[in-house]
């Protein structure tokens, strides 16, 4: 019973202050399915033993409605016309039957039209966003438009999150560098690779410095790239 005691009993008598929380919650939340069953199972095992409907898995609000209902109707419709009705939007467990179109044509060209259709949306929203604003985007439209005006097609690579020194955004950056600086070492290979788009999105606390820091490097690596 010493694991789940409140207080210490060596000499410090320190107060465990994950086990006092863990009492004083109506529920703990591990957020991914992953890290709630190391609670379960490592961190607090003996309080979900004693209190088995206590730790749960939830994930920030996240929902098939929100995130491909609302954001991508248009495939959230073939989903529904694949699946046959929208039980899936409160039952995402029901998601794994599209496994049975994996290897049907239609459905993969339907799949495969729907992400280059938002796509293009997503690039010429940028667009006009962009368009005649600062100077360290110049050349934009240019990069991503075709001569007919289109957007062309592009691999967008996205990540947004909160920024701040456990968000990974110093890892992303790392990455573009390495990816801009290859193709300059090796400029007969960016024909190979194609075009990319990287986003980056978020926003740091007020009073965190090094988030503010990082939003700073993304700014002078964007206008360092983008004027090259």
């Amino acid at each position: 019973m010493s694991i789940i005691q409140i207080r210490s009993k060596d000499s410090s008598m320190h107060i465990r202050m994950a086990h006092l929380c863990f009492l004083a919650s109506h529920k703990v939340n591990g957020v991914s399915m992953e890290h709630t069953n190391i609670l379960r199972t490592l961190v607090f095992r003996d309080f979900h033993e004693m209190y088995p409907s206590k730790i749960i898995a939830l994930t920030n609000g996240v929902s098939q409605r929100r995130w491909i209902q609302c954001a991508n109707p248009h495939l959230a419709e073939a989903i529904t016309r694949s699946l046959g009705d929208e039980e899936w939007l409160i039952n995402l467990n029901l998601l794994s039957q599209l496994n049975a179109w994996k290897y049907d044509k239609q459905f993969i060209r339907t799949f495969i039209c729907l992400r280059y259709f938002n796509k293009k949306r997503l690039i010429e929203h940028l667009i006009k966003k962009v368009d005649g604003t600062a100077a360290s985007i110049e050349g934009f439209c240019e990069n991503y438009l075709n001569s007919a005006g289109e957007a062309e097609e592009v691999m967008v690579n996205v990540i947004a999150k909160r920024v701040t020194t456990t968000k990974r955004q110093i890892l992303y950056l790392f990455y573009i560098l390495h990816r801009f600086i290859k193709l300059k070492e090796d400029i007969r290979s960016q024909g190979a690779v194609g075009k990319v788009l990287y986003l980056i999105s978020g926003r740091a606390q007020h009073s965190d410095l090094e988030g503010k820091k990082i939003i700073e490097a993304v700014y002078k690596i964007m206008r360092y790239i983008n004027n090259d």
